[in-house]
């Protein structure tokens, strides 16, 4: 249990009403799943919007509202806070909720438009193979240590929240590394924001997911997040730090300079 104030410090916030030192016992994106105490944040998706589900939370025990909209619904709420973005302010909320579990793990990023499922399994593989404890977050599958965890398989990076509680349950199961599938929509809407990456992977990126970027442009520059994570981490993490990137992809040499200071290692199948 927090007080809402707190998960609210990383925020740029644009409005509030009510009480911001009300105490959140949970923090939910899905109306549904609302519990008393909780702090609701209202997501917009492809297909609905969380603005339409605030009063259904409310109902369901909700005391505080994270919007992008302000409006009548949040009139019955204690404590009522209006964001540019909710996306962006839901990972924020998440690690701050979850206590930045990822502080406490190395973590690896695959990312590419083929074989980030592969590529993640065999990195995993490989870790526990050296005697690490691991925790897997892919399509395939989602693993806490030993422990299949079940998951939304239309989603390959869950969203921020489900993201943070994975990564904390790792982190009370005494995982060492966690080895997560970067996905470039779940990149491009936030989901994996306030983790501490350590170690990115690209293997290739290609003509892929124009539909939801729009341009290759915007498709590489979503793949490329990944390597910023990795820049800007703390150098005091005790972890190793590098990105490793396709020599023989022309996508992947076209984000290379996103990795800033990190160490770059290169693949490829041809010597030069």
């Amino acid at each position: 249990m927090l007080p809402l104030r707190s998960l609210l410090h990383a925020l740029a916030v644009e409005r509030s009403a009510g009480d911001l030192d009300i105490p959140i016992t949970e923090v939910c994106y899905d109306s549904r799943q609302a519990l008393p105490g909780a702090l609701f944040v209202a997501l917009r998706g492809s297909y609905t919007d969380g603005h339409r589900y605030l009063e259904d939370a409310r109902r369901q025990g909700a005391v505080a509202a994270l919007v992008e909209e302000w409006s009548d619904a949040l009139d019955d709420y204690p404590a009522a806070v209006q964001v540019v973005d909710t996306r962006a302010a839901l990972a924020r909320v998440a690690a701050a909720f979850f206590q930045n579990p990822s502080n406490d793990l190395g973590v690896i990023g695959v990312t590419g438009t083929d074989g980030k499922s592969t590529t993640t399994f065999l990195i995993d593989a490989m870790l526990r193979a050296a005697g690490y404890h691991t925790g897997l977050v892919g399509t395939v599958a989602v693993r806490v240590g030993d422990r299949v965890v079940e998951h939304d398989t239309r989603q390959t990076t869950p969203e921020s929240l489900d993201l943070q509680r994975l990564l904390a349950n790792m982190r009370r199961e005494g995982v060492q590394w966690a080895v997560l599938e970067a996905t470039s929509h779940g990149l491009a809407m936030h989901r994996l924001d306030c983790c501490a990456f350590d170690l990115a992977v690209v293997t290739n990126i290609t003509h892929e997911h124009l539909d939801f970027h729009g341009t290759i442009e915007a498709y590489r520059r979503a793949k490329a997040r990944l390597l910023e994570f990795v820049a800007q981490r703390d150098d005091l993490r005790p972890y190793p730090r590098g990105v490793v990137l396709n020599a023989c992809d022309e996508g992947a040499r076209s984000i290379a300079a996103y990795a800033g200071s990190a160490p770059v290692i290169w693949f490829g199948v041809h010597a030069s």
